[in-house]
């Protein structure tokens, strides 16, 4: 390629954006200085900066983890292999990191292992503040941010999975007598919400949000000798009453068919922290027992 020197611009340059004088300065960014030929072409220019825009990654396999601070300044992602063991990790400080931000992601996965990400002393993540966050299936990963405004882990994107399956009638709370009680538990992962299935003590079953998002759920029963009514409500106080005549505001859902038909009520949405949902009934027993299941599921934010 012929290289065609052009001398330097003047002071009196005005259109220094537009003129060969400035293209010369351009030109310089290269690895030329004016007199000689730039040393790297433009092709090897944009495959250098191609190649800043994949950060590298980092593998654990040990059981326990400190992210360090040189670990969030050089990767873009950490990968954790669960294959032989479950892994805990534990965040950076916050304020040692600020504006600093990481992906942590559950990339291979052994049988049930699990891997827990915890915060560093005293901080929190998310404003829901987390000291734990819960990555229990492959693929799962969260993206977390060192807020300077929210003073947390802030999560700028997310992959977590938390669900719970339960089936078969095993009565009403003895106080909460129109919420229902579980026999079984299917599926428990995650900690996006908490519950009080194996401990109801004197209440039905509580699922209570830990994470602002959206959830979503269904409750399936059998009416037992009459037309039956079964539902959702939403941080009702009045559970020892009958769904259909619940403040209206907190139902969620209602379904009724008259004989022993399967009721099937659902719920999708945006759900707050601390907000309290319930599978609610007229309160008969119904006709069969194993025909009874609840399903609740974290959809994300």
């Amino acid at each position: 390629m012929a290289w065609a020197n052009i001398a330097d611009k003047s002071g009196g340059d005005v259109a220094l954006a537009s003129d060969f004088n400035q293209l010369m300065e351009n030109a310089r960014v290269l690895g030329g200085n004016g007199t000689s030929a730039p040393s790297t072409d433009i092709e090897t220019l944009n495959s250098d900066v191609d190649a800043l825009k994949t950060l590298p990654t980092k593998t654990v396999t040990s059981a326990t983890y400190t992210v360090t601070n040189a670990d969030i300044q050089d990767y873009g992602v950490i990968e954790f292999d669960t294959t032989s063991n479950n892994i805990v990790v534990t965040l950076p400080d916050r304020v040692t990191n600020a504006g600093y931000q990481i992906k942590l992601k559950h990339s291979i996965q052994g049988s049930t292992n699990l891997l827990t990400i915890n915060r560093a002393g005293a901080d929190t993540i998310t404003q829901d503040l987390f000291t734990s966050i819960l990555l229990p299936k492959v693929g799962n990963f969260i993206d977390v941010f060192a807020s300077t405004i929210t003073g947390n882990w802030e999560i700028l994107e997310e992959f977590i999975s938390s669900q719970l399956r339960l089936d078969t009638y095993a009565g009403y709370g003895s106080a909460d007598t129109n919420i229902m009680q579980f026999t079984n538990s299917n599926l428990d992962i995650g900690n996006m919400f908490t519950h009080n299935h194996g401990s109801y003590g004197t209440a039905g079953l509580e699922i209570t949000a830990s994470r602002s998002g959206h959830f979503s759920g269904e409750y399936t029963s059998q009416s037992g000798s009459g037309a039956d009514a079964y539902g959702l409500s939403l941080n009702s106080t009045q559970l020892s009453t009958n769904i259909l005549n619940i403040t209206q505001a907190d139902k969620l859902d209602v379904g009724r068919h008259s004989g022993t038909y399967s009721t099937k009520t659902a719920f999708k949405g945006w759900f707050d922290k601390g907000d309290i949902i319930r599978p609610h009934a007229e309160g008969p027993a119904p006709a069969t027992a194993n025909y009874c299941f609840f399903n609740i599921m974290y959809m994300g934010q």
